[in-house]
């Protein structure tokens, strides 16, 4: 009896194996969460999406669930996707950023996701991993994250900020809130470390809008 449960766990296993093609759970949700977004010809580049994704994150030790909720509001997993400002690709990735990102072609997946992705784990430093001002960095820059002691009062910011937590957390499980009461305390001790003099090209700068 004990070698047919056996049997049967190894089978189970085998074929749960086999239909995640041994990727780990967190793995999966990516997976899915991509091949649910993907639209056109698109579909036909989304293992080299994955893979970018997946290898990016490992890369530089950040959450690919992240990445992807990012990349969904960034895009809309659009490659050839660009903003007003002049923002391209994926990770809508500005050219000068992109370039202190080292990346050679903003437009090709696995360099503008690799990219992306180096820039958010800067912006994840630089904020002590506070992923809602690291978001707000993201999209505003870091200057403004400091100017306005938390995510700046930018209604765009505002709203990047929650619809990737609201996807973040909905789609894979997160439990990270817009805690303003917090920021004041995290900026205080993210602006002590910052020698604005010192400072990366594009890393401190007033962002000009109208409201």
């Amino acid at each position: 009896m004990k070698k047919i449960l056996l049997v049967i766990m190894f089978i189970l296993s085998a074929v749960t194996f086999s239909n995640n093609n041994g990727r780990s759970d967190v793995e999966q949700r990516v997976y899915d969460f991509i091949k649910s977004r993907v639209t056109g010809t698109a579909k036909l580049d989304m293992e080299e999406i994955y893979e970018a994704v997946i290898n990016s994150s490992k890369e530089f030790d950040v959450d690919p669930q992240l990445v992807v909720a990012i990349i969904h509001h960034e895009s809309g997993f659009d490659q050839f996707a660009e903003s007003p400002a002049g923002a391209i690709g994926f990770m809508q990735l500005m050219p000068g950023t992109a370039k202190n990102m080292g990346v050679k072609d903003i437009y090709g997946i696995s360099d503008n996701i690799r990219g992306g992705v180096k820039y958010l784990k800067k912006c994840l430093n630089k904020t002590k991993n506070d992923i809602p001002l690291a978001l707000a960095s993201y999209n505003a820059g870091l200057g403004n994250v400091l100017k306005y002691n938390g995510i700046p009062p930018f209604k765009e910011t505002r709203n990047y900020v929650d619809k990737v937590l609201t996807t973040y957390n909905k789609k894979f499980g997160g439990n990270i809130v817009v805690n303003e009461v917090e920021f004041k305390k995290e900026i205080n001790a993210i602006f002590s470390e910052i020698a604005f003099s010192n400072a990366d090209e594009g890393e401190i700068w007033v962002m000009i809008r109208s409201e």
